[in-house]
């Protein structure tokens, strides 16, 4: 099987998981040097013998503050998280499919709970270990393809859902700016996530014909392990992306010894 997909839309409509994971592994840790930290996030200290478990302990905290935004840190909601739009190439066998999903809502990550992490200070390298009961995308889609030689159109609503996910977010960072006054930045913001099950419906009827219409349905839970692995690299790609503009937005309000200090 092979799929290609395209995301699009501004960065600003993106909402917080990747900002949520790095910020707290980075703001949490803000020294009382003079800058406003909201009292939420967790202080955690560079040379705490325990920190990765305080950074697990900061992320969990903010994931759940989070849930319906912050001010403070300009913020939006965590749940849901908007997709303005998803575009995807897919095929087997005798059935191809071009597939627009747009207007996405995805429910479910303030109910992440964080199961590890493991930094790397002096390297800036952070990896943190995840579960998510349940991610539901909701939105509205339009397809066009081949069923055998016969061409199929259909649009509507739809719902994926994923249950039981383990994420994965591997985190590398850089240093930037003049003279004595250095910042974090984020070189490399990676993800994987993986789910035990997922769930395809998608309703309308196809070239006005209800029963066609299961044909996408039918094809993509039958498949539905390869189709998430065709989507999975580009939609991880553009997600990845967009949190690290956002936690770079965030970053830069702070120089690297507020963020790291060294000292209680």
């Amino acid at each position: 099987m092979a799929g290609a997909a395209r995301a699009r839309g501004p960065a600003s409509r993106w909402s917080s998981a990747g900002l949520m994971l790095w910020l707290a592994a980075a703001a949490a840790t803000a020294a009382s040097t003079g800058y406003s930290v909201p009292s939420y996030l967790k202080i955690c200290h560079k040379k705490d013998p325990a920190l990765n478990m305080c950074l697990k302990e900061s992320i969990n905290t903010l994931l759940r503050r989070l849930a319906t935004g912050s001010k403070e840190l300009d913020v939006p909601p965590l749940d849901p998280l908007y997709i303005p739009l998803l575009e995807f190439d897919l095929g087997k066998d005798n059935v191809s499919l071009k597939l627009l999903l747009k207007n996405v809502n995805l429910f479910g990550l303030s109910a992440m709970n964080i199961l590890s992490v493991k930094s790397s200070i002096e390297d800036h390298k952070m990896e943190v270990t995840s579960k998510i009961p349940l991610l539901d995308f909701r939105g509205e889609y339009s397809s066009e393809g081949r069923v055998m030689e016969f061409p199929v159109y259909s649009s509507g609503s739809f719902s994926v859902n994923m249950s039981d996910v383990t994420a994965m977010w591997f985190i590398y960072l850089q240093h930037t700016g003049l003279n004595v006054t250095r910042y974090l930045m984020i070189e490399n913001f990676g993800l994987d996530v993986i789910p035990s099950s997922i769930g395809y419906h998608f309703g309308g009827a196809l070239d006005g014909d209800n029963n066609l219409g299961e044909v996408t349905n039918v094809f993509l839970n039958e498949n539905s392990n390869e189709i998430f692995n065709d989507m999975k690299p580009k939609i991880v790609k553009s997600l990845s992306e967009i949190f690290s503009v956002i936690a770079n937005q965030i970053l830069s309000a702070y120089p690297k010894e507020v963020l790291l200090p060294s000292r209680r």
